[in-house]
């Protein structure tokens, strides 16, 4: 079984609260990366918005802390 510390707990509240109590997405998503990065071990991360219009899904307006604009562009092209 998997257990998280007191401390990993705060971090996935203060997600939770980014998530509800930013007014602005794209501070919102500044905020969850920064959480997440501390949370989670990564290299390269984004996150980006969704929608689907019935018969395809859409992804814009892409937030990364550690990759450029050139690299998400890349990962779009490829996946």
């Amino acid at each position: 079984m998997f257990y998280l510390t007191n401390k990993e707990w705060k971090k996935i509240d203060d997600c939770i609260f980014a998530i509800y109590n930013t007014k602005e997405l794209e501070l919102m998503q500044h905020k969850v990366m920064q959480i997440l990065s501390d949370l989670i071990p990564h290299h390269k991360s984004f996150f980006d918005l969704c929608y689907n219009n019935g018969e395809r899904f859409y992804f814009f307006r892409p937030i990364s802390l550690n990759m450029t604009e050139e690299q998400i562009t890349t990962y779009y092209e490829q996946y």
